[in-house]
C-alpha cells in the first residue's frame, strides 16, 4: 500500500477538486514487458525410474547423471516406467538417449497403452546415441515404459521431452 501525504507549508490549500500527481525521475510511459522464453525441454534420466525385474542401474562414464539402465528386456518382467509431469494435454516429441552396440528392438508404452516398437542401432555400449518418436501426454502425471518381452533392449540413459 502506497501512502501520498499533502503538506501544505503553512498555506491554505482551499478545497481540493482537482489533484495532479507529477512523478519525477523516471520515465512516464507503462514499461514494456520483457518477452518469456519458451520451456525447455523435460529432462528425466532413465536410473530415476521405476525399475523392475532384472533392471539394474550401471555406471556409464559418458551418460548423463553417470549412470545407465541394463538389463531391459528379454522377458516381460525386466523394463523401466519413467514418470513425466507434462505441462497441458497434447503431442510431445521425446528423444531417447540410450546405448547400444549392434541392433536391438525397444518398446515405448505411454500410460500403459500398446507398446510402439522401435527399431535402434548403435556403435558403442558407452557413446549414447539418440532417437526421436512423438508421444500423446496428458496434462500432469504420465508414465513411459521401456521393455521388451521378448530379447534384450538398448540401454536407457534419458530421455528429454518437448
Amino acid at each position: 500500500t502506497n501512502t501520498i501525504r499533502f503538506e501544505s507549508n503553512g498555506q491554505d490549500l482551499g478545497n481540493l477538486d482537482q489533484i495532479e500527481l507529477i512523478l519525477s525521475g523516471g520515465p512516464t510511459n507503462t514499461p514494456t514487458p520483457t518477452p518469456t522464453q519458451p520451456p525447455g525441454p523435460i529432462v528425466v534420466e532413465a536410473e530415476s525410474g521405476t525399475l523392475s525385474g532384472a533392471a539394474v542401474v550401471a555406471s556409464c562414464a559418458a551418460c548423463s547423471g553417470g549412470q545407465k539402465v541394463g538389463f531391459i528386456g528379454n522377458g516381460s518382467a525386466n523394463s523401466v516406467t519413467l514418470m513425466v509431469n507434462a505441462p497441458s494435454s497434447g503431442s510431445y516429441t521425446l528423444t531417447l538417449y540410450y546405448l547400444l552396440s549392434g541392433t536391438r528392438s525397444l518398446y515405448v508404452s505411454v500410460n500403459g497403452g500398446a507398446g510402439v516398437p522401435l527399431n535402434l542401432s548403435g556403435s558403442s555400449w558407452s557413446t549414447p546415441v539418440s532417437t526421436t518418436l512423438t508421444v500423446s501426454l496428458n496434462a500432469g502425471s504420465n508414465t513411459i515404459r521401456f521393455y521388451n518381452d521378448g530379447a534384450y533392449a538398448p540401454d536407457p540413459d534419458r530421455i528429454a521431452i518437448q
